[in-house]
């Protein structure tokens, strides 16, 4: 579900990570209402779909440099991000449906503690950069947009993953 790659400098000005850093992230995501609460984000549970670290960097400065950078030569533009369930696109300027997937950008504070059997991170702070729709990301693919309906198709029992359905090319059988 991630693609991450093992940083050790940061991406802006080369200093050394440490073990609190930023990543700078790309996220499909799917976001359910189905929880009691006052305001949308009480009320929201957030399906990750994939998780693309973009880069990682020593601080804020370095990271927004950056990150600013990339949504501007992706045609993207920095707005105000709200919890949903609609929120604007910031390339079109569309409507976004956040219960359908989409693209999230968003830069995170973390902490992350490497240990033999088992990583972990510990996120201290999150800032919104911008939502996409599906129409305006062109490398949304169409198995990100395959969301599994039920646990049983996320983990079949034995805890083996399902390998996906093969696809037919076309021929040119007469």
């Amino acid at each position: 579900m991630s693609e991450s790659k093992e940083f050790v400098e940061c991406d802006t000005c080369g200093a050394s990570l440490g073990a609190r850093y930023w990543s700078f992230n790309r996220l499909v995501e799917r976001v359910d209402y189905d929880r009691q609460g006052e305001t949308p984000d009480d009320c929201a549970t957030i399906t990750v779909l994939r998780d693309d670290v973009l880069g990682q960097f020593c601080d804020d400065g370095c990271a927004k440099l950056t990150a600013w950078s990339d949504l501007a030569g992706r045609g993207l533009r920095l707005i105000e991000c709200g919890a949903g369930p609609i929120e604007t696109c910031a390339k079109c300027g569309g409507p976004v449906d956040l219960t359908e997937p989409h693209v999230f950008y968003q830069l995170m504070d973390q902490t992350e503690t490497r240990r033999p059997w088992l990583n972990t991170i510990q996120p201290h702070d999150t800032e919104a950069l911008a939502y996409v729709c599906s129409r305006c990301d062109g490398d949304l693919a169409a198995d990100e947009m395959n969301v599994p309906e039920t646990e049983d198709e996320l983990l079949p029992v034995g805890g083996a993953v399902k390998p996906p359905m093969p696809v037919s090319a076309p021929t040119d059988k007469k």
